[in-house]
């Protein structure tokens, strides 16, 4: 289970504006995609009828949603390997818990998770005991920069979508704490919604839709922000960085669909139609900043100078060549 940006197999290509009871929309749609009849919706391969709404359905998905997310947890975890059951993970705000779940049961490696929210470990710790991986996975509700002075230290660290929630002026923390968190050999993965440099000094200090409504408080760093902070504050350097912002507008833009599918369970919640229009603002907002690239999202590694770990994996992206064990690399650089 993941609410993040998905990573989805289909090529994605910018969509012709369509124009669906007198408004205009802009939406991503797959180079295979089906024809959009504004009159329907669609399933994976049909058409049919539209659900009670009044806010309309564009361009629906035909990529099952879940298949995308497992895509991106491989991404991230792909790039903290070599990983397997001798080493230990921390997430940092592991969310509902699919990272974790999704590296022990594919590395069977031992997986910590960290949060602040009751909420979502009750659920996490839900989903490990219907997997019964209770044995792997453990969680702790702890804030990450009381739990880094614990002492305990990771082989592995991941955090998907987290920084966004720690601040401008609390970045310098985060990586001290990661570098007190991580190994020597160690690499950590962060996954991070990100403002251009250009727009950064202004954006960080303004209220706006987003950092006062939707999630208060909130700040999406710029990559010189957080290449900043990293290199006054830890001894990491940043290994690999490759943007999939267009990869989130097409989540966004499934979440959207789905979400106005579900008008008449919504409601039953407890919500009303005013809800809907500040959600579907939202969303769309988010899908319009991905898709117009004003807004990026960085898969971002992040380890020590001649760690062996990587220097097999330079320039492969997410996967690694067989070829070399983390054995031979570091022969390698004894070798210099």
């Amino acid at each position: 289970m993941m609410y993040s940006s998905a990573i989805f197999q289909t090529k994605l290509v910018a969509a012709p504006t369509v124009t669906v009871g007198g408004s205009s929309l802009v939406s991503l749609e797959f180079v295979d995609s089906l024809e959009v009849r504004p009159s329907c919706t669609y399933t994976n391969e049909r058409c049919i009828n539209p659900p009670p709404s009044p806010h309309p359905c564009v361009n629906p998905p035909r990529v099952l949603h879940q298949d995308a997310q497992t895509r991106k947890i491989d991404a991230l975890l792909a790039r903290l390997e070599p990983l397997g059951p001798e080493h230990t993970l921390l997430d940092i705000g592991f969310g509902w818990g699919g990272i974790c779940i999704r590296a022990a049961e594919k590395y069977g490696c031992r997986v910590h998770g960290i949060t602040l929210s009751v909420e979502q470990t009750a659920l996490a710790q839900e989903k490990v005991r219907e997997k019964r991986l209770e044995g792997l996975i453990t969680f702790e509700l702890v804030d990450y920069r009381v739990f880094a002075q614990s002492g305990r230290r990771f082989d592995r660290i991941v955090s998907c979508e987290m920084i966004e929630a720690v601040g401008h002026n609390h970045l310098h923390t985060f990586f001290r704490c990661v570098d007190q968190l991580l190994t020597t050999e160690g690499i950590f993965v962060m996954q991070a919604i990100t403002m251009p440099d250009a727009r950064y000094p202004v954006y960080h200090k303004s209220a706006d839709f987003l950092n006062t409504i939707i999630f208060p408080g909130g700040c999406c760093p710029s990559l010189s922000a957080l290449l900043t902070a990293m290199a006054n504050e830890s001894t990491l350097h940043l290994e690999n960085a490759v943007n999939t912002n267009l990869h989130y507008a097409e989540t966004l833009r499934q979440w959207r669909v789905r979400f106005n599918q579900a008008y008449p369970k919504v409601l039953a919640l407890g919500f009303d139609d005013s809800f809907m229009r500040l959600w579907n603002l939202y969303l769309a907002m988010c899908e319009a900043g991905f898709k117009a690239q004003i807004i990026n999202l960085q898969m971002l590694t992040f380890s020590r100078t001649g760690n062996p770990n990587l220097i097999a994996a330079r320039g492969s992206g997410f996967a690694y060549p067989t070829a070399y064990t983390t054995d031979t690399a570091r022969a390698l650089v004894a070798d210099k």
